[in-house]
């Protein structure tokens, strides 16, 4: 079974997305490293439990923006502050049901979206060896 962007992304949540980077030539994003309950309207009550993100992922999240960056005609720079970036990083931890991961964003004019996501099976190649 193929799975295209069309299954992954709807018409809808990319215009959301565009709306939100309209006239942006620079997109900063954060990588959330600090263990500890995070509060959002993302997810159901409110509250979640963000880890750490592991060497290996954080170098396929850099080398992700970095491809992207030679790819498209936009700008991207890590950011270690959420004041300043467009888009946060936060793991969720584990797999265990539901979703994989979850993309947010307030309103399509904030120029904000967050990401939330889990690592699936006990033999990723995103731990960092």
């Amino acid at each position: 079974m193929s799975v295209s962007i069309s299954d992954l992304i709807s018409d809808e949540w990319m215009n959301h997305v565009k709306t939100d980077f309209t006239d942006k030539e620079l997109i900063y994003y954060y990588i959330h490293n600090i263990p500890g309950y995070i509060n959002t309207e993302a997810i159901a009550g409110g509250v979640d439990y963000a880890y750490s993100h592991d060497y290996g992922s954080i170098e396929y999240i850099e080398n992700t923006f970095q491809e992207l960056d030679d790819v498209i005609d936009l700008e991207f720079k890590r950011s270690y502050s959420t004041a300043e970036s467009n888009i946060d990083i936060y793991y969720l931890g584990n797999f265990h049901e539901g979703a994989l991961g979850l993309t947010y964003s307030k309103s399509p004019y904030d120029g904000k979206i967050e990401i939330y996501w889990e690592k699936k099976g006990d033999y990723s190649y995103l731990k960092g060896n």
